[in-house]
């Protein structure tokens, strides 16, 4: 075989598309490991029982504390708590419960909780030492006992789902103690927020008290401060603000005007403009009408440039009648220059008054700027007055409105001081519980049996998981990328009529058991493996030592011969050899006596009870066999053996262990591998399969040998295989064997 035609995955072990979930498969774990499941479940069930039942009585004991939206208005809703001991919106609502869960279990709750109640602050009460006989040690432990750090550790608070309700929940062994506890706590807890309540107000009754004279003598300060400005920037009379108001309003007017003028100012620079541009074009050249779009608001310069066109006109009608000196033409010409100067005149006249009313625009305009600045002088003297003015009258009404807030507010805080205003109270006191609430048998062994069911699970995926031996026909095909030929199952221990059915001869002893029908199957896959090119001689090898390669070699080969074909059987494995004590014949000579020379061929081969099946033994053991099958005369031998026989079976030793096989295999047709159902691993597998590749050795394919299919350890791999190459061969058994194994 080639390096191109080589399988992908036969250079070692490939994992399947990980994306495919055979469900079939996880079944078939959970069948094959379903004791170690059972196991590991029950005694996981059995640890949680007996954890169970020596694990002390928990009782568990609840005081109620009601949560009002806010403490009772004595005082009207005009007058506000220091403290607001009421909720608001959602998010107000969670703080605000989060906040009394955890002052409930807060060590301020607990000091005084034992404050109330004194006895919860001895270990006697705990029952801390009643167990230690040592009066001394006993002693010890209860003078390091700490029952703030013991009530803390025991209080459970949790809030009621959409209601203003609080529960305590106090566990312990004593029904009694639990019961005190809660209540002892739930009391505390109350007692705490109205504490809180009045210490707070209390406080901010002493710290607006000092605030109020500070206040005080802030605002007089404050008051003289505007008064002095106001006099100084003459503002007692005249508001500031009314001052402000005319100038403004003289601003605004002055602006008006301005704006006026200078839209005015651009109108006569337009007519300016135009009046010097239509002067230029009246000196010295001709008048066209290219002039006739200026100064059109002039009637004289429009009737005077009427006329011009119309002389022109006229003149230009005699000179296509008339020479250059005739009267009339002459007549025509004079007349021209008359109006011509006459127009001139006119421009000359307009562009005088122009310049005069555009100077007189100019005087008015740099006048307005005049005043318009003096205005702005004192609208700017204005605000800078105004901003000192508002600082100062600030300063005045901040100091009122604060005044009169702290003030307010002292004599409302005064009030509430008085009164002993709460919002929560005890709804429900902690009764003495009857039944414990831990441990619970039932749910305890729910959970001990759901986690014992999850660590078999975990147990009987994982040595799955581990298991990395070759199984079935998706190992060999997908993981190696070799023809898969078939299985051979177990047949250790089959009788047949009270008589042992000897392993290597189970098609000759048992023709119509499942193993005789696999090795049928195997050898038809075999020889129709290549019907163009008839296999003659082939070697038998396994991966490793005791996988069945002879069983496998002698089956073929018997299979073989009963399909009418001359086979020869020949014993290889000149290491170990045994194919002569499968058939009882003798081992004195054999393939390393003819390759030596000292026996004949016709000598060493021997008949067996199988018809057209002849054996030839492997002979006495060589310290050298690769040596001796690399030999020229072994190549003679196989030659000689090819033209006797139809079809040549060559049993090998296993090719992990020596390169025997690899040599067989450049001389043959090709190899056959045969793996150990459930014992031989991929890694090995895959080792062997790169030894004979990479030799250039074709492999024929693969057999799975003694696989124990009736334990249904790999049940889902031979099912596979059935329900691929077709039938069960269970089905070619007799009827009395079928009673036998249902037997």
């Amino acid at each position: 075989m080639t390096e191109e035609t080589r399988p992908e995955s036969a250079t070692g072990p490939q994992s399947s598309d990980p994306d495919s979930i055979d469900l079939r498969h996880y079944l078939q774990v959970v069948e094959k490991r379903k004791w170690l499941i059972a196991a590991v479940a029950a005694a996981t069930l059995a640890v949680t029982l007996i954890y169970t039942l020596r694990q002390p009585k928990i009782y568990s004991a609840t005081a109620t504390v009601l949560v009002e939206t806010s403490a009772p208005q004595v005082l009207g809703q005009s007058v506000n708590e220091v403290v607001d001991l009421g909720t608001g919106s959602y998010w107000y609502n969670k703080e605000y419960f989060n906040t009394q869960l955890n002052i409930v279990k807060s060590r301020d709750v607990a000091e005084r909780s034992i404050r109330m109640y004194p006895a919860m602050g001895t270990a006697e009460f705990w029952g801390v030492g009643e167990d230690i006989d040592d009066p001394d040690e006993k002693q010890k432990v209860q003078k390091e006992f700490s029952a703030v750090n013991t009530l803390m550790s025991r209080v459970q608070a949790k809030d009621v789902k959409d209601a203003r309700l609080l529960n305590i929940t106090i566990e312990d062994t004593e029904p009694g103690r639990a019961a005190t506890v809660a209540n002892a706590i739930s009391n505390a807890f109350v007692e705490a927020n109205l504490d809180r309540k009045l210490d707070t107000t209390k406080g901010a009754a002493d710290w607006l008290g000092d605030q109020m004279s500070e206040l005080r003598t802030k605002l007089e300060n404050n008051e003289r401060t505007l008064q002095k400005y106001k006099e100084e920037n003459d503002i007692l009379t005249t508001g500031l603000e009314d001052r402000q108001k005319i100038s403004s309003e003289r601003l605004v007017m002055l602006n008006n005007e301005m704006t006026k003028l200078k839209l005015k100012k651009v109108q006569q620079e337009a007519r300016l403009r135009q009046a010097n541009e239509l002067r230029k074009k009246s000196e010295g050249a001709e008048l066209g009408g290219e002039i006739a779009r200026e100064l059109l608001d002039n009637a004289v310069i429009i009737e005077l440039k009427k006329k011009y066109v119309e002389l022109k006109a006229q003149r230009a009608e005699l000179a296509e009648r008339y020479q250059e000196q005739h009267p009339k033409l002459v007549a025509v010409t004079k007349q021209m220059d008359v109006v011509r100067a006459d127009l001139q005149r006119e421009i000359d006249r307009t562009l005088v008054a122009e310049e005069s009313a555009y100077q007189e625009t100019l005087d008015v305009e740099k006048r307005l700027e005049e005043m318009l600045a003096s205005e702005r002088t004192v609208s700017e003297q204005l605000n800078r007055k105004e901003i000192g003015y508002n600082q100062a009258k600030r300063e005045v009404e901040n100091s009122t409105r604060l005044y009169e807030l702290v003030n307010r507010r002292l004599k409302e805080t005064d009030l509430t001081g008085v009164l002993k205003s709460n919002n929560m109270s005890v709804l429900d006191q902690a009764q003495e519980p009857k039944f414990p609430v831990r441990p619970s048998l039932k749910r305890n062994l729910a959970v001990g049996l759901v986690l014992g069911l999850m660590l078999a699970l975990f147990a009987a995926f994982g040595l799955e998981y581990l298991d990395n031996t070759i199984k079935g026909h998706e190992d060999v095909e997908q993981l190696l990328g070799l023809p898969f030929l078939g299985i051979i199952p177990a047949i250790a221990g089959e009788t047949k009529a009270g008589k042992e059915i000897r392993r290597d001869l189970v098609v000759l002893d048992a023709p119509k058991s499942s193993a005789a029908e696999c090795c049928r199957s195997v050898r038809t896959n075999l020889l129709f493996m290549s019907p163009d090119r008839p296999l003659r001689n082939l070697v038998i090898t396994s991966a490793g030592p005791q996988e069945g390669k002879t069983t496998v070699a002698n089956a073929l080969a018997i299979t073989m011969a009963q399909a009418g074909s001359r086979v020869l059987l020949v014993d290889t494995d000149m290491r170990r050899p045994r194919m002569h004590r499968v058939y009882g014949v003798s081992n004195e000579i054999g393939v390393s006596s003819v390759i030596v020379g000292d026996a004949k061929l016709s000598d060493a081969i021997k008949h067996t009870e199988v018809t057209n099946l002849d054996i030839l033994p492997c002979g006495p053991v060589p310290p050298n066999p690769a040596e001796m099958l690399l030999s020229n005369a072994f190549k003679v031998l196989v030659a000689e053996l090819n033209n006797r026989y139809e079809r040549i079976v060559f049993d090998s030793p296993p090719v992990g262990a020596v390169t025997d096989p690899v040599i067989l295999g450049t001389q043959t047709d090709g190899v056959v591998l045969v793996f150990k159902g459930g014992q031989t691993t991929r890694e090995i597998a895959a080792q062997a399969t790169r030894a004979l590749l990479d030799a250039n050795v074709r492999i024929l394919g693969a057999v799975i040998n003694d696989l124990d299919i009736e334990s249904r350890k790999y049940g889902y791999y031979y099912y596979s295989y059935y329900k691929k190459y077709g039938g069960y061969y269970g089905d070619y058994k007799s009827d009395e064997e079928k009673t036998a194994a249902k037997a």
